[in-house]
């Protein structure tokens, strides 16, 4: 085990300016100092990254001519830390804040067992701090269900889960460079459940601390003809990549057949057309291969 292991924090910024500089902010009150910030701006239009630029001058900032997504995005951070000596990745949301602990803390749980690949806090909503958005991962392909846990086990002591959710998720380099990235084709959602099944497959564990702790803004800059988009396509793309044909099949069957057409219905009724044409943009670009950024022109 390396002593002080050097960690890379990399936060995704897209024209978000507030809740960048406060999380910044937040990390820089934290107990462990052996650290660099990357901020990886997805081609802001207004001015945040030349703002955080100023303020924060011992972030490093790395540029991207084009949104490139969630995947994408990180993925671009994370090609900077391969280059350079970095031993842990941090992948970190901008609208959160941050622990005093939570480095010590996921570095600690890294360094515990050498089968870890991905280490995790538990996740507070930042408006109700008392309330847990994140405690914990559960997986059932076949279902089609994906579900943060809400529920500390009452030793709080590290325990594995199923997935980590991409809001806050540690990483070791060694395990980054055998099992791979975020895959890019997803661009936005499910990238962490994705990364997160591989990993298991490779048979690395993921593990959440109680004890490291993140306030999450749950971020509402997504508007929902975008979030609807690529949920229903990439979780379908996820089910099939890790399920065998016939859980895929039930687990298509359920989220088509219950999930898009509720959503469909509910927004029908409330007179978003959009929102329910992007649903079924999902699935078809889904059927399509139309991956990356598929059909975003089309729904926004």
């Amino acid at each position: 085990m390396i002593r002080n292991p050097q960690v890379a924090i990399i936060i995704l910024n897209w024209n978000q300016y507030e809740d960048t500089s406060e999380c910044l902010r937040s990390i820089g009150k934290m107990r462990y100092e052996n650290y660099r910030v990357i901020v990886v701006d997805n081609n802001s239009s207004d001015g945040s990254c030349e703002r955080l630029e100023g303020e924060f001058r011992d972030v490093i900032f790395l540029k991207n001519s084009d949104n490139l997504g969630f995947a994408g995005g990180m993925n671009m951070g994370i090609d900077y830390v391969l280059k350079n000596e970095f031993d842990h990745v941090l992948i970190l949301n901008s609208d959160t804040v941050v622990s005093a602990q939570l480095l010590y803390r996921l570095v600690d749980l890294c360094g515990s067992e050498k089968e870890i690949g991905i280490a995790g806090p538990v996740i507070f909503n930042y408006y109700r701090p008392k309330e847990i958005d994140y405690a914990g991962g559960a997986v059932h392909l076949r279902y089609g269900r994906i579900k943060h846990l809400k529920t500390i086990p009452r030793n709080s002591s590290p325990f594995e889960t199923e997935f980590m959710t991409g809001c806050c998720m540690m990483i070791p380099v060694p395990v980054i460079k055998e099992c791979g990235i975020f895959d890019s084709d997803l661009f936005l959602l499910c990238e962490d459940l994705d990364i997160s099944l591989r990993y298991r497959n490779r048979g690395y564990k993921i593990f959440c601390d109680p004890k490291a702790v993140v306030w999450h803004k749950i971020s509402t800059k997504i508007n929902r003809r975008i979030g609807y988009y690529f949920w229903f396509r990439n979780i379908l793309i996820v089910i099939k990549r890790h399920s065998q044909s016939l859980h895929f099949l039930m687990g298509a069957l359920k989220i088509v057949c219950l999930n898009a057409v509720k959503c469909i219905i509910t927004s029908l009724f409330k007179g978003k057309f959009k929102e329910a044409g992007s649903v079924l943009f999902g699935i078809r670009d889904f059927f399509r291969k139309n991956y990356n950024k598929g059909s975003l022109d089309k729904i926004l």
